[in-house]
Protein backbone atom coordinates (compact mmCIF):
# COMPACT_ATOMS: atom_id res chain seq x y z
CA UNK A 1 0.00 0.00 0.00
CA UNK A 2 1.25 3.60 -1.08
CA UNK A 3 1.43 5.13 2.54
CA UNK A 4 2.14 8.62 0.98
CA UNK A 5 -1.05 8.76 -1.08
CA UNK A 6 -2.67 7.47 2.07
CA UNK A 7 -1.48 10.52 4.02
CA UNK A 8 -2.44 12.49 1.40
CA UNK A 9 -5.92 11.60 1.20
CA UNK A 10 -6.34 11.95 4.72
CA UNK A 11 -5.11 15.70 4.71
CA UNK A 12 -7.90 16.00 1.67
CA UNK A 13 -10.43 14.72 4.01
CA UNK A 14 -9.84 16.65 6.95
CA UNK A 15 -9.25 19.58 4.73
CA UNK A 16 -12.51 19.19 2.76
CA UNK A 17 -14.62 18.50 6.16
CA UNK A 18 -13.06 20.50 8.83
CA UNK A 19 -13.92 24.04 7.66
CA UNK A 20 -16.95 25.93 9.21
CA UNK A 21 -19.93 25.48 7.54
CA UNK A 22 -23.79 24.66 7.32
CA UNK A 23 -22.98 20.61 8.72
CA UNK A 24 -20.55 21.78 11.02
CA UNK A 25 -23.20 24.02 12.41
CA UNK A 26 -25.40 20.90 12.05
CA UNK A 27 -23.21 18.24 13.88
CA UNK A 28 -22.80 20.27 17.03
CA UNK A 29 -26.36 21.50 17.32
CA UNK A 30 -27.59 17.77 17.00
CA UNK A 31 -24.60 16.63 19.29
CA UNK A 32 -25.66 19.10 22.18
CA UNK A 33 -29.24 18.22 21.19
CA UNK A 34 -29.13 14.41 20.74
CA UNK A 35 -25.81 13.44 21.79
CA UNK A 36 -22.32 12.46 19.95
CA UNK A 37 -23.39 9.60 18.13
CA UNK A 38 -26.45 11.81 16.38
CA UNK A 39 -23.52 14.51 15.82
CA UNK A 40 -21.29 11.79 14.23
CA UNK A 41 -23.73 10.10 12.26
CA UNK A 42 -24.82 13.75 10.50
CA UNK A 43 -21.01 13.79 9.83
CA UNK A 44 -20.34 10.65 8.42
CA UNK A 45 -23.76 11.47 5.76
CA UNK A 46 -21.31 14.55 4.73
CA UNK A 47 -18.26 12.22 4.58
CA UNK A 48 -19.99 9.29 2.16
CA UNK A 49 -21.25 12.49 0.07
CA UNK A 50 -17.77 14.07 -0.09
CA UNK A 51 -16.47 10.52 -1.10
CA UNK A 52 -18.85 9.90 -3.90
CA UNK A 53 -17.71 13.34 -5.13
CA UNK A 54 -13.98 12.67 -4.89
CA UNK A 55 -14.98 9.04 -6.94
CA UNK A 56 -16.60 11.01 -9.66
CA UNK A 57 -13.31 13.37 -9.45
CA UNK A 58 -11.36 10.62 -10.11
CA UNK A 59 -13.03 9.11 -12.96
CA UNK A 60 -12.75 12.19 -14.97
CA UNK A 61 -16.43 11.95 -15.28
CA UNK A 62 -16.73 14.95 -17.56
CA UNK A 63 -20.77 14.68 -18.15
CA UNK A 64 -21.03 14.35 -13.81
CA UNK A 65 -19.04 17.62 -13.93
CA UNK A 66 -21.16 19.31 -16.40
CA UNK A 67 -24.57 18.73 -15.06
CA UNK A 68 -23.56 19.79 -11.88
CA UNK A 69 -22.50 22.80 -13.25
CA UNK A 70 -25.58 23.40 -15.64
CA UNK A 71 -27.72 22.87 -12.98
CA UNK A 72 -25.62 24.51 -10.16
CA UNK A 73 -28.49 27.56 -9.44
CA UNK A 74 -31.11 24.29 -8.90
CA UNK A 75 -29.23 22.40 -6.30
CA UNK A 76 -28.39 26.12 -4.16
CA UNK A 77 -32.23 26.78 -4.73
CA UNK A 78 -32.77 23.18 -3.19
CA UNK A 79 -29.97 22.99 -0.73
CA UNK A 80 -30.62 26.97 0.41
CA UNK A 81 -34.39 25.80 1.20
CA UNK A 82 -33.43 22.29 3.03
CA UNK A 83 -30.97 24.46 4.86
CA UNK A 84 -33.67 26.88 5.82
CA UNK A 85 -35.71 24.48 6.91
CA UNK A 86 -33.23 22.41 9.59
CA UNK A 87 -32.08 25.71 10.83
CA UNK A 88 -35.37 26.88 11.78
CA UNK A 89 -36.53 23.47 13.41
CA UNK A 90 -33.04 23.36 15.44
CA UNK A 91 -33.51 27.01 16.61
CA UNK A 92 -36.98 26.06 17.79
CA UNK A 93 -35.47 22.37 19.22
CA UNK A 94 -35.06 21.84 23.10
CA UNK A 95 -32.08 19.72 23.60
CA UNK A 96 -33.26 16.36 25.18
CA UNK A 97 -29.98 14.85 25.35
CA UNK A 98 -28.25 14.39 28.99
CA UNK A 99 -24.62 12.51 29.56
CA UNK A 100 -26.48 10.73 32.49
CA UNK A 101 -29.23 9.17 30.78
CA UNK A 102 -27.75 9.08 27.17
CA UNK A 103 -30.14 11.32 25.48
CA UNK A 104 -33.39 9.84 23.10
CA UNK A 105 -31.40 7.87 20.00
CA UNK A 106 -33.38 5.30 17.10
CA UNK A 107 -32.02 4.26 14.75
CA UNK A 108 -34.60 5.61 12.67
CA UNK A 109 -33.47 8.84 13.64
CA UNK A 110 -29.76 8.38 13.17
CA UNK A 111 -30.59 7.22 9.41
CA UNK A 112 -32.55 10.33 9.27
CA UNK A 113 -29.68 12.60 10.57
CA UNK A 114 -26.76 10.46 7.89
CA UNK A 115 -29.22 11.05 5.31
CA UNK A 116 -30.41 14.69 5.50
CA UNK A 117 -26.59 15.91 5.52
CA UNK A 118 -25.40 13.38 2.92
CA UNK A 119 -28.34 14.96 1.02
CA UNK A 120 -27.43 18.27 1.50
CA UNK A 121 -24.12 17.65 0.74
CA UNK A 122 -24.99 16.45 -2.72
CA UNK A 123 -26.41 20.17 -3.35
CA UNK A 124 -23.17 21.98 -3.05
CA UNK A 125 -21.53 20.92 -6.69
CA UNK A 126 -18.46 22.81 -6.12
CA UNK A 127 -17.20 20.06 -4.06
CA UNK A 128 -16.45 18.01 -7.23
CA UNK A 129 -14.57 20.55 -8.83
CA UNK A 130 -12.25 21.11 -5.72
CA UNK A 131 -11.85 17.31 -5.64
CA UNK A 132 -10.78 17.90 -9.54
CA UNK A 133 -8.50 20.48 -9.02
CA UNK A 134 -6.72 18.81 -6.42
CA UNK A 135 -6.43 15.51 -8.17
CA UNK A 136 -5.23 16.79 -11.52
CA UNK A 137 -2.75 18.86 -9.49
CA UNK A 138 -1.42 15.24 -8.38
CA UNK A 139 -1.86 13.55 -11.31
CA UNK A 140 -4.30 11.37 -10.64
CA UNK A 141 -6.48 9.92 -12.69
CA UNK A 142 -8.32 6.26 -13.25
CA UNK A 143 -7.59 6.61 -17.17
CA UNK A 144 -4.97 4.38 -18.08
CA UNK A 145 -3.51 4.12 -14.47
CA UNK A 146 -6.54 1.40 -13.13
CA UNK A 147 -7.55 1.56 -9.68
CA UNK A 148 -5.11 0.78 -7.14
CA UNK A 149 -3.75 4.46 -6.71
CA UNK A 150 -7.36 6.38 -6.96
CA UNK A 151 -8.70 3.70 -4.12
CA UNK A 152 -6.08 4.41 -1.80
CA UNK A 153 -6.16 8.27 -2.39
CA UNK A 154 -9.94 8.08 -1.84
CA UNK A 155 -10.16 5.53 1.35
CA UNK A 156 -7.95 8.30 3.42
CA UNK A 157 -9.98 11.10 1.71
CA UNK A 158 -12.95 8.89 3.58
CA UNK A 159 -11.10 8.09 6.50
CA UNK A 160 -9.95 11.49 7.16
CA UNK A 161 -13.49 13.34 7.06
CA UNK A 162 -14.96 10.57 8.63
CA UNK A 163 -11.66 11.11 11.66
CA UNK A 164 -12.73 15.08 12.03
CA UNK A 165 -16.56 14.09 12.46
CA UNK A 166 -15.59 12.04 14.68
CA UNK A 167 -13.48 14.23 16.51
CA UNK A 168 -15.72 16.66 16.36
CA UNK A 169 -18.92 15.08 17.88
CA UNK A 170 -16.49 13.68 20.55
CA UNK A 171 -15.41 17.00 21.17
CA UNK A 172 -18.53 19.08 21.41
CA UNK A 173 -20.19 16.40 22.87
CA UNK A 174 -17.47 16.22 26.12
CA UNK A 175 -17.69 20.39 26.06
CA UNK A 176 -21.60 19.68 26.11
CA UNK A 177 -21.39 17.22 29.10
CA UNK A 178 -20.10 19.94 31.48
CA UNK A 179 -22.70 22.52 30.62
CA UNK A 180 -26.08 22.78 31.84
CA UNK A 181 -29.45 22.75 29.65
CA UNK A 182 -29.20 26.48 29.30
CA UNK A 183 -25.73 26.21 27.79
CA UNK A 184 -26.89 23.73 25.54
CA UNK A 185 -30.23 25.62 24.46
CA UNK A 186 -28.08 28.45 23.54
CA UNK A 187 -25.81 27.22 21.41
CA UNK A 188 -28.32 25.20 19.61
CA UNK A 189 -30.07 28.73 18.96
CA UNK A 190 -27.19 29.74 17.67
CA UNK A 191 -26.33 26.57 15.29
CA UNK A 192 -30.07 27.21 14.02
CA UNK A 193 -29.05 31.06 12.78
CA UNK A 194 -25.89 29.96 11.45
CA UNK A 195 -27.54 27.15 9.52
CA UNK A 196 -30.10 29.64 8.37
CA UNK A 197 -27.41 31.94 7.40
CA UNK A 198 -26.00 29.29 5.06
CA UNK A 199 -29.60 29.26 3.61
CA UNK A 200 -29.80 32.44 2.87
CA UNK A 201 -26.06 33.03 1.54
CA UNK A 202 -27.06 29.45 -1.26
CA UNK A 203 -30.71 31.39 -1.89
CA UNK A 204 -29.17 34.32 -2.90
CA UNK A 205 -26.44 32.63 -4.85
CA UNK A 206 -28.61 30.56 -6.26
CA UNK A 207 -30.32 33.66 -7.87
CA UNK A 208 -27.39 35.84 -8.70
CA UNK A 209 -25.56 33.33 -9.81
Amino acid sequence: MNVFLLAQGLVIGISVSAPVGPIGALCISRTLEKGRLSGFFSGLGAACADTCFAIAAALGVGLVESLLNEHQSGFRLIGGLVLLAIGLRTLRAKPTYSHKNGGRLSKRGLIGDFLSTFFLTLTNPMTVLFFAAVFSALGLKVAGQGWHDPAILISGVFIGSCGWWLFLSLGVGILGAGMGPSFRLWMNRIAGLVVMGFGMVMLVSAFFN
